[in-house]
């Protein structure tokens, strides 16, 4: 038994309804187009903790460069240049514990929300992060 198919083109494909696809007469090479990956969209949680990240890392960078002006002072006896560079770090980290305990207690408490870090509370970390930072430029960049 042999198959017999059958092309139809132009107007009698048009009239005929068949798909457009059908509609060449010329048998076209289809060239595969590039696969572009579809972006999954970003949850709240995972765009808070990116700027969390960012921010921190610019907080880093200050307290870093803050460390860096104490030890280069020259008019200063080593020991008050350790001292220093020593209370800095003493109140960076009771200031980051600060941090903690405002943003995932007592604002997570204000807002109603569960007593875990939420996408809220890594927002507040950030802010928080961001003003500390931009505090510690004015102090330590002249």
């Amino acid at each position: 038994m042999r198959k017999v198919g059958l092309l139809v083109t132009g107007v009698a494909a048009v009239a005929l309804g068949l798909p457009a696809i059908l509609q060449t007469a010329k048998a076209q090479e289809v060239k595969p187009k590039a696969i572009v990956p579809i972006a999954t969209p970003v949850t709240e949680l995972e765009e808070a903790k990116r700027r969390l990240l960012i921010a921190q890392k610019s907080l880093d960078d200050e307290v870093k460069h803050a460390q860096a002006m104490i030890k280069a002072r020259s008019d200063l006896k080593t020991s008050q240049r350790s001292d220093w560079v020593a209370a800095l770090t003493k109140s960076q980290q009771q200031w980051t514990n600060f941090r903690e305990t405002d943003c995932d207690l007592v604002y997570n408490s204000e807002k109603g929300l569960p007593l875990i870090p939420s996408a809220e509370s890594l927002v507040c970390k950030a802010s928080k992060a961001t003003e500390r930072a931009e505090e510690l430029k004015r102090r330590y960049r002249r």
